[in-house]
């Protein structure tokens, strides 16, 4: 990742992005959104968040302004019948930029012994996403205890691969779904509504750009943006639940 391009993403990390409290303008209203792709992808203006979960009986989006704030400034709910597909819960918010801090918090059944322990009162991690922010007083402990660990909990940091972040939106589904997700040509044609050859071509260029993006970064020296190095907020098979805390041992 460029200098520039992080020092971008730290400063939209600590800006403002709510004006609720404000009262300065009406928040746009969020989306169904889509399943695909899995995690959170900047997309037309906004970003969609996409989770998997098999057994929760609802989760809701929050979104923060800065990585300390104790409260989310906004929490977008989604609705079973509406923000579920199969056991992916997805949402679309208009007006989201990269460096939006947010987490989830899951609903569901208490039972250890079938490995289920949701519990709301935590924030969890994006077990997708490319970018966390550690608060001044984190706490591993408050994770595990009883209560609101909002104030001292990791959080997620909405970020795009800087390879393709130049894409125009169907290239970077494309490259997303076709190559990242390792879908068929023929599946993301479905997907996508678009042909086959449409979808190759979209993916060819964005590998190309992506390829090119990679070599002019390996001879920057800049830090890499720290991303996560866990694979799923999971109870060890795959359920995004609540019983992972802040996910860092």
């Amino acid at each position: 990742m460029t200098s520039s391009a992080k020092r971008r993403l730290l400063e939209r990390a600590t800006m403002s992005s709510a004006t609720e409290s404000k009262g300065e303008h009406p928040l746009p209203v969020p989306k169904t959104g889509r399943s695909f792709p899995i995690g959170a992808t900047l997309l037309n203006g906004g970003a969609n968040f996409s989770v998997f979960s098999r057994s929760a009986a609802s989760i809701e989006l929050l979104l923060f302004d800065r990585v300390d704030d104790a409260r989310p400034s906004r929490v977008i709910p989604m609705d079973p019948s509406a923000n579920r597909t199969y056991h992916y819960w997805h949402v679309y918010v208009p007006g989201l930029q990269e460096g939006q801090i947010y987490g989830f918090r899951a609903f569901g059944p208490f039972k250890p012994d079938r490995g289920l322990r949701f519990d709301p009162s935590k924030l969890l991690l994006d077990p997708y996403g490319r970018a966390i922010s550690v608060p001044r007083k984190y706490s591993r402990e408050a994770a595990r205890l009883e209560g609101d660990n909002a104030a001292t909990a990791m959080k997620s940091v909405l970020a795009d691969s800087v390879a393709i972040l130049g894409l125009p939106d169907f290239d970077r589904l494309a490259f997303v779904i076709c190559v990242l997700e390792r879908y068929s040509i023929l599946d993301c044609a479905l997907l996508l509504k678009r042909s086959p050859k449409d979808v190759n071509d979209a993916r060819v260029r964005a590998i190309n750009q992506v390829v090119s993006a990679e070599e002019r970064n390996r001879h920057e020296s800049a830090t890499t943006f720290p991303t996560s190095p866990y694979g799923a907020c999971s109870n060890g098979i795959g359920e995004f639940d609540g019983s992972c805390g802040s996910l860092l041992d």
